[in-house]
């Protein structure tokens, strides 16, 4: 009731919620331009289609739990880029892959702001980008690889 949470703040009781996010109707409108990105250019790195996207080092960077350094804001969104990428085809025609589905439609258009209009002020990486990762083609670098995971096969060594 209203009286009892008067009464707590009263107390110095400090309200904390945690792990649940704000839900955006169509999905997080960064996190589907970064997915378009990787759907159209596949040879982009994530990180890269992440900035396209919206996102920037400092906010990709952040470890949400010291108990778990590694995995950063980027680890969780690599991940949920991959599932997303590869339950594409399938996927139900509603919300995000709705949403995703029209800004593939428009990068593949022949319109001349169509990077403009998906990625707007972070369109300009694009070109950098994309010379990048026809570098990386070229080297034979693959990137966004999943690594195997060695505790799997009872080795403690990664070459086994």
């Amino acid at each position: 009731s209203d009286k009892r949470v008067e009464l707590l703040e009263n107390l110095g009781f400090l309200w904390s919620v945690k792990g649940h996010a704000k839900v955006i109707k169509g999905g997080d409108p960064r996190q589907n331009r970064a997915i378009a990105a990787k759907l159209t250019y596949p040879d982009l790195s994530i990180r890269e289609c992440l900035h396209l996207g919206g996102f920037k080092n400092d906010d990709l960077d952040v470890i949400k739990d010291q108990k778990h350094t590694w995995r950063t804001v980027y680890v969780e969104h690599k991940d949920t880029i991959r599932k997303r990428i590869d339950k594409y085809q399938n996927a139900r025609l509603s919300g995000a892959r709705l949403e995703t589905e029209k800004l593939v439609n428009i990068l593949n258009g022949e319109e001349g702001d169509r990077f403009v209009q998906v990625f707007g002020e972070c369109s300009s990486l694009l070109p950098e980008f994309l010379a990048a990762a026809e570098e990386r083609v070229r080297n034979g670098i693959e990137v966004d690889k999943p690594k195997r995971n060695s505790s799997c096969n009872g080795s403690k060594n990664p070459e086994d």
